[in-house]
């Protein structure tokens, strides 16, 4: 949520900032919305993912009882009650009934009848569980192993045979809405005890005899749930309008916030650009009137003078023109003209020209260096490309004092190439590198992040006596993103700084 609203609190044109000041907000709360919804349908799952695991662990705990109870009847040869039910009516093969000494007659219930009876009984009283014995579908001659199958319980039971230890499965209720009932079934395995009352149709210990289909009616549980999602509901949808609430006033104060912040920012840029611009046209007066008034006849001290107020004025004619520079990103003056082709040797002759002399001034050895892969031409702003190169030149020559600054041209591979190529008309591309290399003093780790916040110096002392604002790394780096690229700062006290600065240009059709 926090990248999405960065992305949405980007400067925009003042004639959609109305429409992104709306939109923000809406965007928030529908991300809001969205995330509270997937929280609470994974919650419901969740809980009724709870309700069928409890439901399966009592047909289980079913399943383990009636197995028990036949058991248990099996090892004890039976059991005996005064009156045969219709449930389990004798047969010729029935073993006879056992007459008491009193007259009465007891009638002996086998396992598999006292499970029948057991499940009627059940049916009876309307008990929500309800269970009863299937035999293997070749074994419907003997009745006593179970009913026969239906087609569900056959399907089961020939699993059973392949290897399945267990069936469960869901079933609709007639209105197609939740699972009303819940079908569970388990092999009944012979047991060494089961010869005693199937001395006919005997099953093998450990062979599979049938099985128990169990029916749970989910009604009651499903009921709970229903009551507790609902709860849960209730309370989701009591945080979603809290919070969204706080959310959608947050945003909206923020956006607001930084739309005065945009436009006080703009405002300053503005009142920046118009004094650099209005200031530079009296320098370039009083550079014209000195240049004229050295081309006379002057004595030494007189010459000493001017030529001092001369690069006074350069300094302060450099300073506003960086500044100026820095303005225009602000205020979106300057556009990148990606059609414009330009000779890359154009552009470093500019450069020569401005930096050269003032190298040499200072007695610094001044190189260049293109790697020979480098096109010649390209199309791309010429002038963003001298502007950021001429600031980390200047740098390197306002703060190296002995040695030599060099510049370093190469190509280097384009980040992305499929997706800039589509961004810039399918043409070709070319990423340069241009590397900037003094002997400098070098600069400590501590503040290579810092240099390039605006008007940031990392010693004030030493930059105010080579008159420096602070302006030159972060305008280079602006630049450079507008270019497509970026600056990389790289140093260590005593041995000197490379600053690489690279871009994107389209090569000529």
């Amino acid at each position: 949520m926090i990248m999405w609203t960065g992305l949405l609190l980007q400067p925009v044109p003042d004639g959609i900032m109305l429409r992104r000041d709306t939109l923000a907000p809406l965007a928030v709360l529908t991300i809001w919305t969205l995330a509270i919804a997937f929280a609470c349908m994974q919650l419901v799952d969740i809980q009724r993912s709870a309700t069928r695991e409890q439901l399966l662990q009592e047909a289980r705990a079913l399943f383990e009882q009636i197995v028990l109870s036949q058991i248990w009847n099996a090892e004890h040869g039976g059991v005996f009650v005064r009156t045969a039910t219709a449930i389990c009516p004798s047969t010729p093969a029935s073993p006879p009934p056992l007459v008491l000494a009193d007259g009465q007659t007891l009638h002996r219930i086998d396992p598999a009848c006292m499970a029948r009876q057991f499940a009627a009984l059940a049916q009876a009283q309307g008990n929500h569980h309800s269970f009863r014995m299937v035999g293997l579908p070749d074994d419907a001659v003997d009745e006593s192993r179970g009913d026969s199958p239906s087609g569900w319980e056959t399907e089961s039971l020939r699993m059973f045979l392949a290897g399945a230890t267990e069936r469960w499965t869901e079933a609709a209720d007639a209105d197609g809405g939740m699972n009303a009932t819940f079908q569970y079934m388990a092999p009944l395995v012979g047991q060494p005890s089961c010869g005693r009352c199937h001395a006919e149709h005997r099953c093998e210990p450990g062979a599979i005899c049938g099985g128990i289909a169990i029916t749970l009616a989910a009604d009651a549980a499903q009921g709970g749930t229903l009551a507790a999602i609902a709860g849960v509901q209730r309370w989701f949808v009591a945080v979603w309008a809290v919070g969204g609430a706080g959310l959608v006033a947050g945003v909206w104060l923020l956006v607001r916030s930084r739309r005065a912040a945009l436009e006080a920012g703009r405002a300053k840029s503005d009142f920046l650009a118009a004094m650099s611009h209005e200031l530079r046209t009296p320098l370039n007066g009083i550079l014209g009137l000195t240049d004229l008034a050295l081309a006379e006849a002057l004595s030494d001290q007189q010459r000493e003078y001017l030529l001092t107020s001369r690069q006074s004025a350069e300094r302060l004619h450099r300073l506003f023109t960086f500044m100026l520079e820095y303005a225009r990103l602000d205020t979106r003056e300057r556009k990148t003209r990606l059609g414009e082709p330009f000779a890359l040797d154009d552009c470093l002759q500019v450069l020569r020209h401005d930096l050269k002399a003032r190298a040499l001034e200072k007695g610094l050895a001044f190189r260049m260096v293109v790697a020979p892969d480098v096109p010649p031409v390209l199309t791309g702003d010429m002038n963003m490309l001298v502007v950021a190169l001429s600031q980390l030149l200047d740098n390197a020559v306002k703060f190296t004092e002995s040695g030599a600054v060099e510049l370093r041209v190469a190509v280097r591979p384009c980040r992305f190439p499929l997706l800039q190529r589509l961004a810039k008309g399918n043409q070709a591309l070319r990423c340069l590198a241009f590397t900037v290399v003094d002997t400098g003093p070098g600069i400590s780790k501590e503040l290579v992040g810092k240099l390039f916040e605006p008007f940031f110096q990392g010693d004030a002392s030493f930059s105010r006596r080579h008159a420096g604002v602070g302006l030159g790394l972060a305008l280079a780096r602006r630049l450079a993103q507008a270019m497509g690229g970026k600056v990389v700062l790289t140093s260590e006290p005593g041995q000197g700084t490379t600053v690489q600065l690279t871009a994107q240009f389209a090569l000529p059709e």
